[in-house]
């Protein structure tokens, strides 16, 4: 069930935050609500694997549990930090990766010409499993450093299911809304800041990313060698301005939601397209994975304290793992060698003091290495990605550009594209508190009801990070 629905926001919704607000004063049974509509909203999109999920978190609290009850840094609790990283991991690699392993044998077994096949059960993969699995697991590696305090299962259950990051973040993590948890909810629920920010998470996903998407759709739906180089990057662009809002967008609306039930959410993004290196540019796009892998792999690897071979060593093997995170096809483990690259390389102009340059061309450099990874993270394959990132850098003309530039010049499509670079950079911060009172009021009402509207017409797409 999308946010950006009509089931979801006149209907489960409504009844959900009734049925919280009649609870709120007695906090078990306000938790046991959240649980039990979480529950119903992942079963609604999951079905019986709903029983995966809660099974997945039941199993690292009671590593956790365990934990807390020994010395901290024993051998003992050395083990079962094993254990948990290690089922998770397996976890995780049987629902994302089981399909593209076996079809990867079989393309083996054909290239060395060996008469066999293996057949395999396809596996479906369950919405949100990377982002519940790395939240459980930040849980145990904060139990083992003791960086949270030990939670009753009721509020771990209530943390873990909570339905507003349960399928695409932001990967809250249990230190970060403990306060809330130890405090009086009723008293820090935020209806109207709260409802205020779901608005510019729907007006980003609803309004920007659905209307430019058809853009992107369409360029990457050509045949990738008839693409020119305007052409490619029009579409490029699109696709970047789509991922950004639609991604920024939930989140937006999680952190939303969890305002309007009393819980404060970690910021997910702060402008990345405003980013004048990649380094930077991972401090500001989906800031809450750059800092789980950041805490529990970069640092405990040796972060940038052993030279700068290690770092850059350190740097690419957590990129290349985030790439992984992202799915299992070649393109996203490049995508994620990328940019660990260019933020190894950047660390290296550093040191020798060459990357003092104007901001205004170290913008452009990282808006160009972003774009060509977002065309690696958009095609299906390495073959489609390396046409389409040749047709970016070497210049060609044909008749697609006939096409583009007449839908470039359209109205339309300026002020679309106009709007999206307003509101990808950090001015609309500034123009989001310039507008207040009645203003403020009418715009979002207006915001709503034309939302409202396109949800009528069945005009919203899911989110892209469901499928991660």
């Amino acid at each position: 069930m999308a946010f950006s629905s009509l089931a979801f926001i006149f209907i489960f919704f409504p009844l959900f935050y009734i049925s919280y607000l009649l609870s709120v004063r007695n906090i078990k049974l306000s938790y046991w609500i959240i649980i039990v509509f979480s529950i119903i909203f992942y079963y609604v999109g999951e079905k019986w694997l709903v029983i995966l999920m809660l099974l997945s978190g039941t199993f690292d609290y009671n590593i956790a549990r365990m934990i807390f009850s020994n010395a901290s840094s024993s051998k003992k609790n050395i083990f079962l930090l094993t254990l948990s990283v290690v089922l998770n991991i397996v976890l995780l690699c049987y629902f994302k990766y089981a399909n593209f392993i076996i079809d990867l044998i079989n393309q083996l077994f054909v290239f060395f010409n060996i008469g066999m096949s293996c057949n395999f059960l396809e596996v479906s993969l369950p919405i949100g499993i990377s982002f519940y699995t790395f939240q459980s697991m930040s849980y145990t590696f904060d139990a083992y450093y003791r960086r949270v305090e030990k939670a009753s299962f009721l509020e771990y259950l209530t943390y873990y299911t909570m339905f507003p990051q349960l399928v695409a973040g932001p990967i809250v993590r249990f230190s970060e809304v403990s306060r809330d948890f130890r405090n009086n909810l009723f008293r820090k629920i935020n209806l109207e800041k709260g409802f205020d920010r779901f608005l510019v998470g729907l007006f980003q996903k609803i309004l920007l990313a659905n209307l430019v998407a058809p853009y992107a759709d369409a360029i990457f739906s050509i045949d990738y060698n008839e693409i020119d180089t305007l052409t490619a990057w029009v579409g490029v662009i699109c696709y970047g301005f789509q991922i950004y809002f639609d991604f920024s967008g939930y989140s937006n609306m999680a952190i939303g939601l969890g305002l309007m039930l009393g819980f404060h959410f970690p910021e997910n993004f702060n402008f990345p397209y405003a980013a004048d290196s990649i380094q930077e540019f991972w401090r500001r796009w989906h800031m809450t994975l750059s800092r789980w892998f950041r805490d529990y792999l970069y640092i405990p690897l040796g972060g940038n304290q052993k030279g700068y071979i290690r770092t850059s060593l350190n740097a690419m093997i957590v990129f290349c793992l985030c790439g992984i995170w992202h799915g299992a096809e070649l393109t996203f483990v490049i995508w994620g060698g990328i940019h660990g690259f260019f933020i190894s390389f950047e660390a290296l102009l550093r040191k020798i003091n060459l990357f003092a340059i104007p901001r205004f061309f170290k913008h452009i450099y990282t808006i160009t290495v972003v774009s060509i990874g977002w065309a690696l993270f958009r095609s299906e394959n390495i073959s489609q990605a390396s046409v389409f990132i040749k047709n970016m850098l070497i210049f060609s003309f044909n008749t697609t550009s006939i096409y583009t530039i007449e839908f470039l010049t359209t109205m339309k499509f300026i002020l679309l594209i106009s709007t999206c670079i307003i509101f990808s950079l950090p001015c609309a911060k500034y123009i989001n508190t310039q507008i207040t009172g009645t203003v403020r009021s009418v715009l979002f009402s207006f915001i709503f009801l034309s939302c409202s509207l396109l949800f009528l017409l069945d005009a919203y797409n899911p989110f892209i990070y469901f499928r991660f």
